[in-house]
């Protein structure tokens, strides 16, 4: 089935949020989305915590690029 939504979550240097906020999307009783995580360059280990917490679900997406900034 095609996610009605999309939840799109801009991350840089998020290590200290990411976590809780993947568990929350995940835990939502609406069950039709997709959600887009960007990465904008993170320094810190907000991919690998990325990584870890959306392998086995197909319904997260990742992007992770240099650093471009907000207008990006």
């Amino acid at each position: 089935m095609k996610p009605s939504i999309s939840i799109i979550v801009p991350c840089f240097n998020g290590e200290s949020f990411i976590k809780n906020t993947i568990s929350s999307i995940k835990h939502q009783t609406f069950k039709e989305w997709e959600c887009i995580i960007i990465d904008d360059g993170s320094k810190d280990k907000s991919k690998k915590i990325i990584n870890d917490e959306i392998k086995n679900d197909n319904r997260f997406h990742f992007v992770s690029q240099e650093n471009k900034g907000l207008s990006s």
